[in-house]
């Protein structure tokens, strides 16, 4: 693993997933280079695959969607 990709952030590697994509690589091909690179850090294979999906769709945002049906703070009564 490099150390340059210690700070795995998983908006950084969709970028990377994205820009994968624009060079016509195959989801298994950027699955295997997210491993490499990142290690145990890298998004999961199916979750590459996933990312590869929605971008081939014409998604442009590198940022997980708000989701309005799960709280995000538990509060007690």
């Amino acid at each position: 693993m490099c150390a340059l990709a210690k700070p795995a952030c998983k908006c950084k590697q969709r970028a990377v997933v994205r820009f994968l994509l624009l060079e016509k690589q195959t989801p298994a091909a950027i699955a295997k280079r997210l491993k490499a690179i990142y290690g145990d850090k890298a998004l999961s294979r199916v979750h590459a695959w996933k990312w590869c999906k929605r971008f081939q769709e014409g998604r442009t945002n590198l940022h997980n969607e708000d989701r309005s049906d799960c709280p995000s703070i538990i509060t007690e009564k």
